[in-house]
């Protein structure tokens, strides 16, 4: 389910600042493990900044990849050593695996939105 469901932009937002917090990755090098600029251009491309919307606002907003691929992303990051500094690695790399696995568990965000709707 997680392969087929569209990861809310919450859940890119939630993924890319985890990865963030936990060590000294720039936005440009993010990228390679949670795809963001497409979904962030096609926002931007309608006259939405994603840095913009609610907390509630994201979570309705599809992004062009999986929940799979976010939480994939978070687990390749928290599991190699690509050359960036992770602080307090032992703790910080596990609690990322850690809630890997909560979004990987929990009720997606948009996994009961309608595609269309009359209004």
């Amino acid at each position: 389910m997680a392969a087929a469901t569209p990861a809310s932009l919450g859940e890119m937002d939630r993924a890319i600042q985890l990865i963030k917090r936990n060590s000294n990755i720039d936005d440009q090098n993010v990228q390679p493990f949670i795809p963001y600029g497409e979904t962030y251009n096609a926002f931007k491309k309608m006259g939405l900044q994603p840095s913009e919307l609610t907390h509630n606002q994201k979570k309705n907003a599809r992004t062009n990849i999986s929940v799979w691929d976010v939480v994939n992303g978070i687990t390749d990051f928290a599991s190699h050593d690509y050359g960036f500094e992770v602080k307090d690695p032992e703790n910080n790399r596990n609690q990322m695996m850690v809630e890997a696995g909560q979004i990987l568990t929990k009720q997606y965000d948009t996994q009961n939105l309608l595609v269309a709707q009359p209004f």
